[in-house]
Parts: structure tokens; C-alpha cells; sequence
């Protein structure tokens, strides 16, 4: 299956490595880097907002996501993807665009 990268600049943050599509997500295993480090805690509380169902303070909290200017690149081709959603939980990513 494909390979993807979230990247910052030119780091990469994580590899993202798809194991299953549905319909609307990419479901990942999910290996960080280092550079992960600065980010985990806001993917964290991202996903504990998400699983709260309160969408109107989650949206607000993933627009400071938004804002490290991270973007997600398909490995085979070097395609870059900058309006996506993006969950971590573990080892465990998914995500759409």
C-alpha cells in the first residue's frame, strides 16, 4: 500500500504507512521521528476533544494544528498534501483530504 510522510519544512515528522483505505480516511500505522516531539501533546488532546464530540471546541483547538504548517507527501510521487485531518492514537494514524 502507499507511504506518506507528514513533513514540516523539509522534516519529516512521521511516516505514515497505509494499511487500510475506507471510503474517506487512509488508516496508517504511524512511526515518529524526533521531530515528532514538539506536536504529540496537541494530537493528544485532539483526539481526546474529538472523542468528547464537542465539534465546536474540537475545530477551534485543530486550527492551531493547522497552523505548525505541516503537510502530508505521498512518497511515490512527491504529491504534497496541505488541507487534511490528521488523528494519532499510539502507533495507530488516519487521516482524509
Amino acid at each position: 500500500m502507499s507511504e506518506f510522510v507528514l513533513k514540516q519544512d523539509d522534516q519529516i515528522v512521521e511516516t505514515l504507512r497505509v494499511h487500510t483505505l475506507d471510503q474517506t480516511y487512509f488508516y496508517c500505522k504511524f512511526e515518529a521521528t524526533e521531530a515528532f516531539q514538539p506536536f504529540k501533546s496537541f494530537f493528544e488532546e485532539e483526539l481526546k476533544l474529538l472523542n468528547d464530540e464537542d465539534f465546536e471546541v474540537w475545530d477551534k483547538f485543530y486550527n492551531q494544528i493547522t497552523n505548525f504548517n505541516l503537510k502530508i507527501v505521498k512518497c511515490e510521487s512527491e504529491e504534497f498534501i496541505e488541507d487534511f485531518i490528521l488523528h494519532i492514537q499510539n502507533d495507530e494514524a488516519w487521516f482524509r483530504y
